[in-house]
């Protein structure tokens, strides 16, 4: 855990058949209902909610398992389509 209560774990991603690390910082917060927030400001929107720090840890680290595997699937179809936008159709001359 760091200084400032958040918690960061590493994760693999593999490129090329080479893991790359990536640390990931998580913010873990006490409600005023005593039930726990916990999110990741470097992945917009993967906010988890739980009623002890135990709790919310597990579903963060599968929050993030989930977000990052959905990444591994809409962005490369999204540069896809990107990469065929900007490039200029040759026209029959």
């Amino acid at each position: 855990m760091n200084f400032d209560g958040s918690t960061s774990w590493p994760r693999l991603a593999f490129t090329n058949e080479r893991p790359l690390a990536m640390e990931l910082k998580v913010r873990i917060v006490r409600l005023r209902s005593n039930a726990y927030r916990a999110h990741c400001p470097g992945l917009p929107g993967c906010i988890v909610f739980g009623l002890s720090r135990n709790e919310v840890s597990a579903k963060i680290r599968q929050a993030i398992d989930g977000y990052l595997k959905g990444l591994d699937v809409l962005l490369p179809r999204e540069l896809a389509r990107q990469s065929q936008q900007e490039t200029p159709s040759r026209g029959v001359a």
